[in-house]
């Protein structure tokens, strides 16, 4: 919404979700689903980058947002 387009706009399942992760980093082991038709292993192993560096327009309270919303997780 930010932008007025999709963030992460990948072509398929994987493509979708490996853009997520470029953001947010390859989650680890232990919180990635045991029933699902990707596995961790599909991915290659990366760390979170900063929002501004995919969003350089983003002010920082919105980078926090985005991150919250896309982690899932509350603000510390």
């Amino acid at each position: 919404m930010f932008r007025r387009k999709p963030l992460f706009c990948g072509n398929s399942e994987a493509d979708q979700l490996g853009k997520i992760f470029d953001l947010i980093g390859l989650p680890p082991e232990e919180d990635w689903p045991r029933d699902v038709s990707l596995p961790r292993g599909a991915f290659p192993p990366r760390g979170p980058c900063p929002v501004q560096s995919v969003i350089p327009e983003m002010e920082k309270s919105g980078a926090q947002l985005l991150l919250v919303l896309s982690l899932g997780k509350g603000m510390a």
